[in-house]
């Protein structure tokens, strides 16, 4: 008696085989529908991260605390105008014209009713309010420079851009704070926030930056780099990876599709369904208003991968069964394609379950997208199981009669049933009956040591990489070279970030969190560590030569220079601290000024600690909040806020930062560096710790699945459980490649073991199902073994090597997060087949003994 399963599959099988035309109308008219989704998709990137995984880090908390406690809020967005003329940034032409294009800006409605606090900022605002006035308007202001003596100008330039803060703000970072020269500066436009990113970047209306873009579109000097200036970029970027990608994988994959079928037809009817099949899943991402992003280049290959090999599976399937009959009883084209795909459908369900189940375990993952894609992508194969049960067999079973009622003869040689292949494919077959037990024990020895790498692997958040003219993809001739690199937004995305301070908040400065008794010197010694180390920093930002760091120490100190009376309250509160006397004799020999003021100055007659010298300070210096916490009289603690460079590598940024942290670091305080860096690797690296948990989920679940499912259609669950085991020893084998080779473990690689394992257990699922099948059918278990992998074998073989050159050609691509993807996969789908057809069989036949022990 059949299962429910194969009842099911050989009523479906009927359908298609023997009312073709009709299952190809309605296949095509469903396909229609799905492609309507096609007008809705959105190309946008979805890359949302929950809060919360941030938080339970160390750094998270860091960062919740300084939220509670600083007033840090940006409820305002700041769009920033570059202005790189030939000459002198400063000359006073290139000032005045600065000032014409806020103008012109302001003439737009939106640029005008969205500006907020201190609206336009920069050299020629400051200089321009300097000279007319600190409320007079922007055409006042020009004409104010443009009447101005050289002197004057030269003076109101000294005035206020001499301070290295103010200069780090709006001049390149080979700016002399003071000077009257300067190659270029930056205005900022501060408006109020009409939208916030996925990365938590504050941004104004769209309108008003289109309106900053187009206003310096004539005018050479003038640029921008919000999101309107980037859009051509990014359009060039996916034209690159368009033409250096797709034209070699589609290269590859028809050549590779021709070695396997070594028919025209079947090539174009495969290749039918794999598009068809990318019509689904991109309709599926409209339809469900899933932005793509990511997946719009992940999601294809992983799709053509499984098409491949699903239309692999019908049409050596249907070659064995035409070629099985001796009497010709059953060699008819619709006979045997109902036959074949009865035999498979069960396979392609299972699959496509236990991908699902693959794909699903990432539905807790904190990272959007990945949550997204994991629901996406396993539609998307539900939908290729469906075009090729139904589609593609009922086009092959039309075309074939077709043809052979003109004379053409349809029947083909399977893949790996005759020729070289076939021993080869044979081979494990032969090592099963040779040492079934002694394969086994050695594998699960090798795939158990790879398991434990895992600890050894790097752990980092991002893998970030931008293309220069040095990398050789910028060499290719022709349209396939990349060419995003030579872009006006990139090439000015370059200037900016080597010589500015960026203009987000967020990547411009990190702050080292200090909590403990902050009134013991000690604290204050951690901080003028940490002041040291940041000077010597290759990743702090410098304005002339200084890196401008602010921290009670130095704004104590520079209060003292100022104010005579705090200097000698902290002189006096030295003279009884030699720790903090000592310290401040360390500054001194650092700082001239500061040296000078207390050599000046007579200590007063106080009793107290630093709490005394810290009111004085939040009295003195309407900055000390910043940087200092007073709560209930008591202070609980301080910070650090350095300036970084921007366009730095995330996690080389993040790595620094924790070491400054460590030079600060005593048993008696608590330090973490607080910056987008350190929250993102930290918050990335719990996310792909979580590769364990994933893991676990995915491979219980799939588990269970195949277990139930082969405890009905077989009457064996133990079979669904051994069918598990190769793929999880793939896994380790995985990991200690990446381990040989260096590879780092970000969320993206902690989210393609998902995909390996929903990728693997399609080979050994094919196997197993195909050998319990024979094993039903009377056959001896080396026998079916035989059977098996010399029949099914050369359909995953075809199978292996179509989508391991999919994946490859992501090798070529500039991204090393590409690289990583197309390098892990293939590894996986190499290894997956191998051990599928040299490895799998001997624990299929230590478990046909064992299960089966008369035969």
């Amino acid at each position: 008696m059949s299962s429910p399963f194969e009842w099911l599959a050989d009523r479906v099988a009927a359908v298609t085989a023997n009312h073709d035309l009709l299952v190809i109308v309605v296949a095509l008219l469903l396909t229609g529908v799905a492609g309507a989704g096609l007008v809705n998709l959105d190309m946008a990137d979805q890359t949302a991260i929950d809060d919360g995984v941030f938080n339970a880090t160390e750094v998270g908390d860091g960062l919740q605390y300084l939220d509670r406690h600083y007033m840090d809020g940006q409820d305002t967005a700041v769009s920033s105008v570059y202005v790189r003329p030939e000459g002198n940034a400063l000359s006073r032409s290139s000032l005045a014209a600065t000032l014409a294009y806020q103008e012109a800006v302001l003439d737009n409605a939106t640029v005008a009713s969205e500006l907020r606090g201190e609206r336009i900022q920069g050299p020629p605002t400051l200089i321009g309010t300097h000279l007319a006035g600190a409320n007079a308007s922007v055409a006042k202001q020009r004409a104010a420079i443009e009447e101005a003596t050289d002197a004057q100008l030269r003076e109101a330039i000294r005035a206020t851009l001499g301070d290295p803060v103010v200069a780090g703000r709006y001049l390149p970072a080979g700016y002399e704070p003071g000077s009257a020269t300067a190659e270029s500066m930056r205005t900022q436009f501060t408006f109020a926030v009409a939208s916030v990113t996925q990365q938590q970047e504050p941004l104004p209306d769209e309108r008003a930056q289109t309106a900053l873009y187009e206003a310096a579109t004539d005018r050479p000097a003038v640029f921008t780099m919000g999101t309107v200036a980037q859009a051509d970029w990014s359009e060039q970027q996916i034209a690159d990876v368009f033409l250096l990608v797709v034209p070699p994988a589609l290269v590859l994959v028809v050549a590779v599709l021709a070695f396997a079928y070594r028919d025209l037809v079947d090539v174009l009817l495969g290749f039918t369904g794999v598009c068809v099949s990318l019509v689904w899943f991109f309709g599926i991402l409209g339809w469900l208003g899933i932005p793509a992003g990511f997946a719009s280049i992940v999601g294809p290959v992983l799709i053509v991968a499984l098409s491949i090999d699903f239309g692999l599976h019908v049409f050596m399937r249907h070659r064995e069964r035409r070629a099985a009959s001796a009497d010709g009883a059953d060699t008819g084209v619709r006979p045997a394609m109902r036959r074949s795909t009865a035999s498979v459908m069960v396979a392609f369900l299972l699959v496509a379950v236990t991908a699902a189940v693959g794909f699903l375990a990432n539905i807790t993952n904190p990272v959007g997208f990945i949550r997204a894609f994991g629901i996406v992508i396993t539609l998307g194969v539900l939908a290729a199981v469906f075009v090729f049960v139904t589609l593609v067999p009922a086009l092959k079973v039309r075309v074939d009669t077709m043809l052979e009622s003109r004379g053409v003869d349809r029947r083909k040689t399977a893949l790996g049933t005759s020729g070289s292949l076939k021993p080869l494919l044979g081979s494990g077959v032969t090592l099963a009956r040779r040492g079934a037990l002694v394969v086994v024990v050695v594998a699960l020895v090798v795939g158990g040591a790879g398991l434990l790498t895992y600890d050894e692997l790097d752990r980092q958040g991002f893998q970030q990489s931008f293309v220069t003219e040095d990398d050789w993809q910028t060499d290719l001739p022709g349209p396939v070279g990349w060419s995003a690199h030579e872009t006006e937004f990139r090439q000015n995305q370059q200037y900016v970030q080597s010589n500015f301070r960026s203009d987000d908040d967020r990547e411009r400065r990190t702050t080292f969190l200090i909590r403990g008794d902050v009134t013991d010197p000690r604290a204050l010694e951690a901080v003028h560590r940490g002041t040291q180390a940041a000077k010597e920093s290759p990743m702090t930002f410098e304005q002339g030569g200084e890196v401008s760091v602010i921290s009670p120490l130095s704004l104590a100190v520079d209060t003292a220079v100022d104010d005579e009376a705090f200097a000698a309250l902290l002189a006096g509160v030295a003279a009884d601290d030699d720790r903090l006397d000592g310290l401040l004799s360390s500054v001194a020999a650092e700082n001239p000024a500061f040296a000078e003021r207390m050599a000046a100055t007579t200590p007063a007659d106080v009793e107290g600690d630093l709490g005394l010298v810290y009111d004085a300070l939040y009295d003195a210096n309407d900055q000390t909040g910043v940087v200092l916490e007073r709560r209930a009289g008591g202070y609980e603690s301080m910070r650090l806020v350095i300036p970084v460079e921007q366009g730095l590598d995330v996690d080389e940024r993040g790595q620094e930062m924790h070491a400054i942290a460590d030079e600060m670091e005593t048993d008696a305080y608590d330090v973490v560096p607080v910056d987008f860096a350190t929250v993102a690797n930290a918050g990335l690296g719990e996310i792909a710790d979580s590769i364990i948990w994933t893991m676990g989920l995915a491979f219980a679940g799939i588990a269970l699945v195949l277990a139930a499912t082969y405890r009905i259609e077989r009457g064996s669950a133990t079979l669904g459980i051994v069918t598990v085991v190769p793929i999880v020893l793939v896994v380790g084998a995985v990991f200690a490649s990446m381990a040989l080779l260096g590879l780092s473990l970000t969320f993206i690689t902690a989210f393609l073991v998902s995909i390996t394992i929903g990728l693997g257990i399609d080979y050994n699922i094919h196997v197993s199902d195909r050998f319990a099948h024979e094993l039903a059918d009377g056959a001896e278990p080396v026998e079916a073994l035989s059977t098996t992998v010399t029949g099914t074998g050369g359909a995953l073989l075809g199978s292996a090597l179509t989508s391991s050159a999919a994946f490859a050609t992501l090798l070529v691509h500039p991204s090393v997060v590409f690289q990583s993807f197309g390098f892990i996969v293939v590894v996986a789908l190499v290894l997956s087949f191998v051990v599928s057809v040299l490895v799998f069989p001997s624990m299929l036949l230590v478990w046909a003994r064992a299960s089966r022990p008369t035969r």
